[in-house]
């Protein structure tokens, strides 16, 4: 039988009762527009009609300037829309975005404290787009005193030239803010002294996604923005690797451990020359084992042999336990082995663990401990490149940076450097992070550079960036 389509399950939420209060959220706002001598924002007209005709949640508010408007028309302005948010306590909008409006100082101080949580009605806005609104410093701070209480999750003030001076006043609301995870300052015209202070407010809050093309960082302001996560990141990896040698320690004593405990707990029957199956012999599903049944032979009375013991140890030492690390292990466990007349049978589950007969298993949980690291960064366009005053010496010692993150930051997963010229050494120098990224079997890491590089270490590059195969296949088309 040919399938049914399904009907599309309705935004969570939505139902008829929403159609009155979006059809009195338009009539509220065009009579705020009219008492305040202001154009009726097109987008925001149409959106709630669009809602009321679907009978769906309006979620995004979007006041956008008109791009082009009849001479002597009133502008579009803020205030109306965040006066009728008021007036009908909406409570159901999540992003507000604001595009191409000019906003003046009283219209920032009205959406501080709409966001602020600090009055009886909490509007629960959670993303906050700005975008060519020609903010002055004043607006800057105070929109920063209501970031650390307010609900937002998401940032972004991009084409507003605000430049260092803005950023510095910013950082107010960006240090310990444990909210805010996305920021982007696009062409806000930072120059190099700013990366240091914002690589160190970031490190300071929980921001993972930071977007910052199309300014002027150059070399030294993207090496002090990087310097602390990277730093952190090298510290993670370092950390990580010690953490899976002391496992794989910690497993093979455990096994060997184990399995002397079940031996002892049986002595009598070993010297009776009973046969011992212990409990963990069955086969583990990755396809490794322990002990197979038939390597446990029939156990013969046997006196005290510590000396054949400590030598069957010191022999396997020669042969494979200089690069196990388990000699000492090996030395404590044949000796107790011995006193407990099975000084064979140690010895010959010594053999296995140096043959790597031994399944040891990494701890496959995510980290989740907080600090400065990040999931997405975007640099392109920032004039990284061997022009500026540090030369090709700045682009190396940033690289060198930025191969710490690649190589050894489980978080990150985006990294653009498109339009920067960082010249063949660099590309190369990315190029062995990502292959030593892989080794390590961190999460995929997608990279953008320019192709102003050889044309071999560019594709390299896309090849070991790109996202695997497997995420990408096909479903087979279902048999008729």
């Amino acid at each position: 039988m040919p399938r049914t389509k399904k009907e599309k399950p309705k935004i969570k939420g939505a139902s008829l009762s929403i159609v009155p209060i979006l059809t009195k959220f338009l009539k509220t706002y065009e009579k705020h527009c009219v008492q305040s001598q202001t154009s009726v924002c097109p987008a925001i007209k149409k959106a709630l009609k669009t809602s009321i005709e679907n009978e769906q949640i309006l979620r995004k508010l979007m006041l956008v300037s008109p791009a082009v408007s009849p001479t002597g028309f009133p502008e579009v302005s803020l205030e109306p829309l965040l006066k009728t948010i008021r007036d009908e306590r909406y409570m159901l909008g999540r992003e507000l975005c604001i595009w191409g409006v000019k906003l003046k100082n009283s219209d920032v101080a009205s959406l501080a404290m709409l966001l602020e949580l600090r009055g009886r009605t909490m509007y629960p806005f959670s993303t906050l787009e700005i975008i060519n609104s020609r903010m002055d410093l004043w607006s800057v701070e105070r929109l920063s005193k209501s970031l650390l209480s307010s609900n937002l999750l998401s940032i972004v003030l991009d084409y507003n030239k605000f430049g260092n001076e803005g950023v510095d006043i910013l950082m107010a609301g960006l240090e310990k803010n444990r909210k805010l995870k996305i920021l982007s300052l696009r062409y806000c015209n930072l120059g190099p002294a700013i990366g240091s202070k914002l690589g160190w407010a970031i490190s300071q809050s929980a921001i993972c996604e930071l977007y910052l093309s199309g300014n002027y960082l150059q070399c030294s302001g993207a090496l002090g923005l990087i310097r602390h996560i990277a730093e952190f990141a090298e510290t993670q990896g370092k950390d990580r690797a010690t953490k899976v040698l002391q496992d794989r320690r910690r497993s093979s004593k455990q096994l060997l451990q184990e399995n002397f405990n079940a031996l002892h707990e049986n002595s009598e029957c070993l010297q009776l020359g009973i046969p011992i199956i212990p409990a963990t012999l069955e086969p583990e599903n990755d396809g490794s084992r322990q002990l197979r049944s038939s390597e446990l032979q029939w156990a013969k009375p046997m006196g005290v042999h510590t000396k054949s013991a400590f030598n069957m140890a010191d022999d396997i030492r020669e042969e494979n336990f200089q690069k196990l690390d388990l000699y000492e292990d090996a030395r404590d466990t044949a000796a107790t082995a011995a006193f407990s007349c099975v000084s064979n049978h140690i010895a010959h589950l010594i053999d296995l663990i140096a043959n790597k007969e031994f399944c040891i298993k990494k701890n496959k949980k995510g980290s989740s401990e907080t600090g400065p690291w990040l999931i997405k960064l975007h640099l392109a366009d920032n004039g990284i490149d061997g022009r500026g005053k540090e030369g090709e010496r700045g682009v190396l010692e940033f690289t060198q940076l930025l191969t710490y993150l690649i190589k050894y930051s489980d978080h990150l997963r985006e990294i653009d450097l498109g339009n920067n010229v960082l010249g063949e050494i660099a590309a190369t120098h990315i190029l062995e992070a990502l292959k030593e990224r892989k080794k390590g079997k961190l999460p995929n890491l997608q990279i953008i550079v320019t192709p102003q590089i050889s044309s071999d270490t560019f594709r390299s590059i896309w090849e070991n960036s790109k996202k695997s195969g497997s995420a990408h296949k096909k479903k087979k088309k279902a048999k008729k």
